[in-house]
């Protein structure tokens, strides 16, 4: 059966005017993102190279490999940034359902109330009917309703929630970088204060040898009083140099033991040496380093899901076309529920552009979401491109204190042997021997700290430039 309708000329007047409001808007366009530059500022090097083989090659020691795949499975950070993620998914499946079933089961319960009709029957009155009774009823319900995307709008939502969905897995690689950075950090950190460890108990025992020898030449009177007072200042910065490194050692262990989500003190730490120096290494054009980087490509799928929100919301202004279907029974007992069922289809054309003040604000809102994350993707870009450029002019930096620092060792190498033959003949004192001793191992001291430092920084360059360990040499 056709059925067809007219609309009355003041109600197509009305709608069109509407249709013609929502369309006057236009939809927001796509920020542009900044531009990354051609190359680095700082030099790369002599003999670099751009393998990422020779960027990792010095750094994966045994110990640290383990370490690395055990936080890599158990840090608290990655599996929250997972279930964030998990979440994410679950709710762009959510919002990607179409159809909304719906199932209904009632039930009635009806008594009339107030007084019972009466009659005067001989001056007297009776009831005029039956007493009020209770009546029931049953129903049963199926229905379904879905809303045609005429505009694009649930497209756009759908959009939106896969780029979050797809944002909050870069958060996770993110986060992985992050911790095995740290992790390696730590592991490093600790290899090197074991060395610094023994250099400083090596300085305090030297130390305390050489205070008696300065006591017994000043009571000689071949040296003033005052050196006492110094040497007994070497013994006292000695201990408290040692205690510093232990320390550093502990906290380091117990920073690395809630990496791996393990209780204090931490895990014990196999012995590794640090290497002399690292291979020359070119890093990747910026504009490589930044499609590599999780975070500005988090940052560049916020920016489309914001922009699909925009223009899902300019497109909430049009009509929006729901179609709806149903099954329904009922009656006065469950038995005779399919004796009458009812089918109901049904279609329903609403125009949102009538709050049309909401729909204002809530459009504001959408257009400042997307400023905000445009602002956000420009930070992370050149967030990434000044961090780098840090790095890589520490590296300068580090690698002229580590040649200043070899340079003095061997310098101090070369008293100290001089002091030994000096010592041999009687020409000085035993404690000028012991002093010279000290100054090699502080220049020894010096030298661990400032490869410490070019390791430390070299890692930090591995995270910042998204160098995933090679094939054959990642972690169990």
């Amino acid at each position: 059966m056709r059925q067809s309708f007219k609309l009355a000329p003041a109600a197509a007047a009305l709608l069109a005017a509407l249709l013609l409001a929502a369309c006057a808007g236009a939809p927001p366009a796509p920020p542009e993102p900044p531009t990354p530059p051609a190359a680095w500022t700082a030099p790369p090097g002599a003999g670099a190279s751009d393998a990422s083989n020779a960027a990792w090659a010095p750094l994966l020691a045994p110990g640290l490999q383990e370490l690395l795949a055990q936080s890599l499975a158990a840090n608290t950070d990655i599996r929250r940034a997972v279930l964030t993620a998990r979440n994410a998914a679950l709710q762009a499946r959510a919002t990607g359902l179409r159809v909304t079933p719906s199932v209904g089961l009632s039930y009635e319960a009806n008594r009339p109330l107030g007084s019972q009709a009466t009659v005067n029957v001989d001056g007297v009155l009776v009831p005029a009917g039956p007493a009020a009774q209770w009546t029931h009823s049953y129903g049963a319900s199926l229905g379904a309703s879905f809303e045609l995307d005429l505009w694009n709008r649930l497209a756009q939502l759908d959009a939106q929630q896969a780029a979050l969905t797809e944002a909050a897995r870069s958060d996770v690689a993110a986060a992985r970088l992050v911790i095995a950075d740290k992790v390696a950090e730590d592991f490093w950190t600790l290899a090197a204060n074991e060395r610094f460890a023994a250099l400083a108990a090596a300085k305090l025992k030297l130390a305390e040898e050489t205070l008696p020898l300065v006591s017994a030449r000043v009571r000689e009177g071949k040296l003033q009083p005052i050196e006492i007072d110094k040497a007994a200042a070497v013994v006292k910065s000695a201990r408290q140099q040692l205690a510093g490194y232990e320390a550093t050692a502990a906290k380091t262990r117990v920073d690395l033991a809630k990496l791996l989500d393990q209780a204090p003190p931490g895990p014990a730490v196999a012995a590794a040496a640090l290497p002399d120096a690292l291979p020359g290494w070119k890093p990747d054009a910026p504009g490589a380093v930044l499609e590599r980087r999780p975070d500005v490509h988090g940052a560049r799928l916020r920016v489309d899901a914001a922009l699909a929100g925009a223009r899902a919301q300019r497109a909430a202004r049009y009509p929006q076309l729901t179609f709806s279907g149903g099954l329904a029974t009922g009656g006065e007992s469950i038995g005779n529920w399919f004796a009458q069922p009812l089918l109901s289809l049904a279609s329903n054309l609403t125009v949102p552009l009538i709050d049309w003040r909401r729909l204002d604000l809530e459009d504001a809102q959408r257009r400042n979401d997307l400023e905000t994350s445009a602002l956000n993707l420009r930070d992370a870009v050149f967030g990434a491109l000044g961090e780098v450029e840090g790095l890589l002019a520490d590296q300068q930096r580090i690698a002229a204190e580590q040649s200043a620092a070899a340079q003095q060792l061997a310098q101090t190498r070369d008293a100290e042997r001089i002091a030994n033959l000096q010592l041999e003949v009687g020409t000085i004192a035993r404690a000028d021997a012991l002093q010279a001793r000290t100054a090699t191992l502080d220049a020894e001291l010096n030298l661990e700290s400032a490869r410490l430092d070019a390791l430390l920084n070299r890692l930090a360059l591995l995270r910042a430039l998204c160098v995933e360990v090679p094939a054959g040499r990642a972690p169990a």
